[in-house]
């Protein structure tokens, strides 16, 4: 379905068409990232989630750096519907890659009974706390990731937001290799806070940025930040329920790093008018510290949380 919704945006002729076929896109993505996302979990050993989820991160940070690289390139060329079917070849590829993955099978309850579904059956308590923090971080990045470009160009650094997201790209590679191997190691926190550190003096640095430098530097401020902990959160995440709701917790996960960007990015657009784009991230690094606040919390009631429940252990 994925490939032929985008095989279909060549024909779109009409605002409306084009509306149409985009929601059904963002339906049958959201269903597969949430879908992989929980097979690469059960394929991971439990003793390496956090490594593992950090290098399954790091793939989908890279298409999502080199995949906009190579279609703004296109744009320049206006070669727009070469562009569509080029990602319809990368969706085909994706099918092949597909069949040669074996997918585990349908953890039971303890009871031997399938998990249930419904509404109520699409939450779990123990993870939204996690879930929660998650929200209020892409919340503070969705300031970034919409209105960086204008940003720049209300300061003249055009120049400095491509290598802003140059060295945002770099960083986020460079950490998501090590930082997974010390969450299972010595724990989450030994990530987490740090990390919060760096966004939020990155998202200050970027709001009182004044040259070119500045906006670079604070690019790798945030991709060590962000960009690092993100995948400790989806790894504590599916650490916190039982192994049959890992599809649970990773549809909470992504559903929470999806209502942050969307609500953040609207709030924000709504803010810029009366405070501008500087206290936009000055807010967003607020948020983050209370997003940090929140967790801080959350740890001290778990105590030594593991990563490997003992439902997992062999």
């Amino acid at each position: 379905a994925f490939l032929v919704i985008t095989a279909l945006y060549p024909v779109c002729h009409s605002i409306e068409s084009l509306l149409f076929i985009r929601v059904l896109h963002g339906i049958t993505f959201g269903v597969i990232t949430t879908v992989k996302g929980t097979i690469s979990a059960r394929l991971i050993p439990a003793s390496r989630r956090g490594e593992g989820i950090s290098f399954f991160s790091l793939a989908m940070g890279l298409a999502m750096v080199v995949g906009p690289w190579i279609g703004l390139n296109m744009a320049r060329w206006n070669a727009f519907t070469a562009a569509f079917w080029l990602c319809s070849a990368v969706a085909a590829l994706g099918i092949v890659l597909s069949l040669i993955v074996t997918v585990p099978p349908v953890i039971r309850h303890a009871d031997g009974s399938k998990p249930n579904l419904g509404f109520a059956a699409m939450f779990d308590r123990a993870a939204l706390p996690f879930a929660l923090v998650t929200f209020f971080m892409t919340f503070s990045y969705a300031g970034v990731s919409a209105f960086l470009a204008l940003y720049a160009r209300e300061l003249d650094l055009m120049a400095a937001a491509s290598n802003f997201l140059l060295c945002y790209a770099i960083f986020l590679m460079i950490c998501r290799t090590f930082t997974g191997n010390i969450c299972d190691k010595k724990g989450p926190k030994y990530v987490v806070f740090p990390c919060l550190l760096a966004f939020t003096i990155g998202l200050v640095a970027l709001g009182y940025t004044n040259g070119s430098i500045m906006m670079i530097i604070s690019g790798g401020l945030i991709g060590i930040g962000y960009g690092s902990v993100t995948p400790v959160f989806q790894t504590q995440i599916i650490s916190s329920v039982e192994p049959h709701k890992i599809g649970v917790a990773n549809s909470l996960f992504f559903n929470a790093m999806d209502a942050g960007m969307a609500i953040g990015a609207f709030i924000m657009g709504m803010m810029v008018e009366s405070v501008g784009y500087r206290m936009i991230y000055v807010a967003g690094a607020v948020l983050v510290v209370l997003a940090g606040a929140l967790y801080a919390v959350q740890m001290k009631k778990r105590g030594v949380m593991p990563l490997v429940s003992t439902s997992e252990l062999h």
